[in-house]
């Protein structure tokens, strides 16, 4: 995965166990008024002098966005923290300032005829890995159980796991 800053194994607690189940890229997300909006790239520092919108501390995803800008070597003005990547996207297409999110997350939230309001990221290691992470050995609850097979079956190259 390269730069991903991500969980591992080794460093996780005993007793938990994580399954890797994709890693999507980071885009940018700006109004519809925005002097980059149609640039279709962008690179960290020319988001430097705007209000930025970002995640909440101790999350994944501003783990990834403050390697990318460091990896940039590139300053940004945290106006607003949010725990969602849904909600900074919003804001951001709403033209309150600028963020950068998972891909799915913009997609999700940006209209496809505004498409040119997000912007890949020149940084090929500005990535969010997306886990499952729960108990080892698995959770007890049998709608936990179901859940974590249902889930784990769905990984490629994976069957259905021993949960018992």
């Amino acid at each position: 995965m390269g730069g991903v800053v991500a969980l591992h194994e080794h460093q996780l607690p005993p007793g938990i166990a994580y399954h890797l189940l994709s890693v999507v890229p980071l885009v940018a997300v700006v109004g519809r008024q925005h002097r980059l909006r149609g640039a279709g790239v962008t690179d960290l520092g020319r988001l430097a002098d705007e209000r930025f919108l970002e995640c909440v501390p101790d999350t994944g995803l501003r783990a990834q966005v403050d390697a990318a800008f460091d990896r940039a070597r590139a300053r940004r003005r945290g106006v607003c923290a949010l725990r969602s990547a849904g909600d900074l996207a919003s804001l951001a297409f709403e033209g309150i300032g600028v963020t950068v999110v998972p891909r799915p997350a913009a997609d999700a939230i940006v209209p496809a005829d505004h498409a040119d309001c997000v912007l890949r990221l020149d940084d090929p290691q500005a990535l969010q890995p997306l886990a499952l992470v729960h108990r080892d050995p698995a959770p007890t609850s049998p709608a936990a159980q179901a859940f974590l097979r249902l889930a784990l079956t769905r990984l490629p190259g994976r069957g259905a796991p021993e949960l018992e």
